[in-house]
């Protein structure tokens, strides 16, 4: 049995960065277009240089670790000709929230935050969840997208075939957001995102304010890129509004 290790899932596109860059190519001016997108986990880059055709400008984020950053690097040259926008390429890890004043600027200055396939394994799932936590509450108001592929494995504790990475990050951000996720109102949706919606209100750090999530319907935009697509990839919508 083939199967990834963690040092090199960095190095791969997997199927929620092309469903994500999918989404960004089909509702590129509602959302995207002229806007300040900042990628957390970019990998090899893929999703920070397809919205960089249409955004003012990306951050594009991942470990500080020269292997990825040359890998996004080498990406982005080659693909020079179809990028319009400013690029900065930073390291933000999820297991460290002790930002410097640079990232801070860069958290706060940004519209819309992307991420795609970042749930793999549970301590980054945690990381992952806490830094969307502060990322809300910094600066201006966020739409956030996160693409992710449930990947099912049979398991004893279980004795059931389940997607227990998914499972565990749908469990934080519950509790992130002090609410109930019910996947099974967002089934069987017609149209481009879903008609349910969850609301909140996050308190973190003295700061306060209210969310919005949605489970987005995938099934209507067209297909730019050459994957295979499936049922079990998810697409979440957070949105965040600060509180006076």
């Amino acid at each position: 049995m083939n199967s990834t290790t963690l040092d090199l899932v960095a190095h791969q596109i997997w199927r929620g960065a092309f469903v994500l860059a999918d989404f960004i190519l089909e509702h590129a001016n509602k959302y995207f277009s002229g806007k300040t997108i900042l990628e957390l986990g970019s990998g090899t880059g893929f999703s920070s240089i397809v919205v960089s055709i249409v955004a003012k400008k990306v951050i594009v984020t991942d470990l500080d670790d020269e292997n990825i950053t040359g890998l996004i690097k080498a990406n982005f040259t080659h693909n020079i000709d179809i990028s319009k926008s400013e690029i900065s390429i930073e390291p933000l890890d999820f297991l460290n929230l002790n930002w410097t004043k640079e990232i801070e600027n860069l958290v706060a200055e940004s519209e819309v935050i992307i991420a795609a396939d970042v749930i793999y394994h549970d301590r980054i799932t945690e990381g992952f969840v806490i830094t969307l936590k502060k990322i809300l509450v910094t600066g201006k108001a966020k739409n956030i997208f996160i693409a992710l592929e449930k990947r099912y494995v049979f398991t004893l504790s279980d004795l059931d075939i389940v997607a227990p990475a998914y499972d565990h990050f749908l469990k934080e951000l519950e509790s992130l957001l002090c609410l109930q996720l019910d996947e099974s109102k967002f089934q069987d949706v017609d149209d481009d995102e879903s008609v349910s919606s969850t609301r909140s209100v996050l308190n973190y750090s003295g700061k306060k304010v209210s969310i919005s999530i949605k489970n987005l319907c995938l099934a209507k935009f067209p297909i730019h890129f050459n994957y295979e697509p499936s049922k079990d990839v998810i697409l979440w919508h957070i949105q965040s509004f600060p509180i006076s």
